[in-house]
């Protein structure tokens, strides 16, 4: 079977727009699964937020409060602890409990340029500052990928679990009879 078209129908002008579309479409179809793939990498699966002491401080703080964006730090930090996932920096394997205290300790020289939790991930887990090397992580299938795209991944999910968890609360309060507190 032949896949290729006669030349005579290429001079057609909407054939070419639609042979143009379908080849758009194809590259989107092969390129675009990579990046919704890419958006669903976590250190590990799904976390059980409810058993993250950086999640629970999180829950408790107004998200324009002071110190809210060293706890969404800080509970990247807690993540890439708890990780079996091996990071890769200029060359060298580490396990995740080294890298967070790589990650702390670049983190306390260079504090005053760090105001978000995106500016951790962007100038603190980005890479190496002497080699220009990307950070990257192994996850157990050997794929590797870098700490930043999942990093930025990490935040995504807290930020929706914390919406999660704030709506759930909110809806609970709801629940409860405006006159609870005055029964005897």
């Amino acid at each position: 079977m032949n896949v290729f078209l006669p030349l005579q129908a290429l001079q057609n002008k909407h054939l070419r727009k639609c042979v143009f579309l379908l080849s758009c479409l194809a590259v989107f179809a092969v390129f675009g699964l990579n990046a919704a793939a890419e958006n669903d990498l976590l250190l590990e699966p799904v976390p059980a937020f409810e058993k993250s002491p950086a999640f629970k401080a999180l829950l408790n703080i107004d998200p324009g409060a002071g110190g809210y964006e060293i706890k969404r730090i800080e509970y990247l930090l807690e993540r890439i602890t708890r990780t079996t996932s091996t990071f890769i920096r200029n060359g060298e394997n580490y396990p995740g409990r080294t890298a967070m205290l790589l990650m702390r300790w670049k983190y306390a020289r260079y504090q005053q340029e760090i105001k978000t939790a995106e500016h951790f991930v962007e100038r603190i887990a980005n890479g190496s500052r002497k080699t220009g090397e990307d950070y990257k992580v192994r996850f157990k299938d050997g794929s590797v990928h870098k700490v930043t795209t999942v990093l930025f991944n990490e935040l995504m999910q807290l930020e929706q679990a914390l919406a999660d968890a704030r709506a759930a609360s909110q809806e609970s309060l709801k629940s409860i009879p405006a006159d609870a507190g005055t029964q005897i």
